[in-house]
């Protein structure tokens, strides 16, 4: 019998519902911080979830890009493959000249990555102490947005406020802007009154 192929809905309510069950025992044995959840080697069960509700449809083709990506993929006149995070070698040489040492992927400057807005491993504390505010936390902090990784290097930690979700991508040095693909304009990064 062959597996059936499962929609980007029905992955995306499989793994919210994973994550609201998981929080249920997350109370029940009164589990506050990661380090406790790390003592039930429970955290990769949260992490994945996490990750396949942000990767879900199109690991890079998501709605967010940064504005490196979005200047590539003028540059080259089309996106990155969106599951596979590149471009193809002879349409990256044709502009750029010969390939780097390393390769292309190698090249900070022409290698994806899907960054987590909110880190995980702060969203996972936060819904670790508000498990039952998980959707809600879910719908602001869960984002996803792809970047290069000489972008991402530049990213720094800071704490999760679910109404400034962009707040690392503004105080990055410089500050890395955000196309969104849905509206076809610049996010504010502004914080939310």
């Amino acid at each position: 019998m062959a597996t059936q192929i499962k929609g980007a809905e029905e992955l995306m309510a499989f793994h919210r519902e994973v994550i609201e069950v998981f929080l249920d025992f997350v109370k029940k044995y009164n589990i506050k911080t990661i380090e406790q959840l790390n003592s039930y080697k429970g955290r990769k069960l949260l992490d994945e979830s996490l990750w396949k509700l942000l990767e879900n449809e199109e690991k890079y083709g998501g709605r967010y890009i940064s504005e490196g990506v979005r200047n590539l993929e003028i540059t080259l006149g089309k996106q990155a493959n969106a599951k596979g995070g590149s471009w193809n070698k002879k349409l990256l040489e044709k502009h750029f000249g010969e390939t780097p040492s390393g390769g292309w992927k190698k090249d900070s400057s022409f290698c994806l990555q899907l960054d987590h807005v909110s880190e995980r491993a702060k969203l996972i504390n936060i819904l670790l102490q508000e498990p039952d505010r998980a959707n809600e936390i879910l719908d602001q902090c869960l984002i996803g947005c792809v970047v290069l990784k000489s972008e991402h290097n530049r990213l720094s930690s800071v704490e999760i406020n679910p109404k400034d979700p962009w707040r690392r991508y503004r105080e990055a040095s410089p500050p890395i802007r955000v196309w969104n693909r849905e509206s076809e304009d610049w996010l504010s990064l502004e914080p939310i009154a």
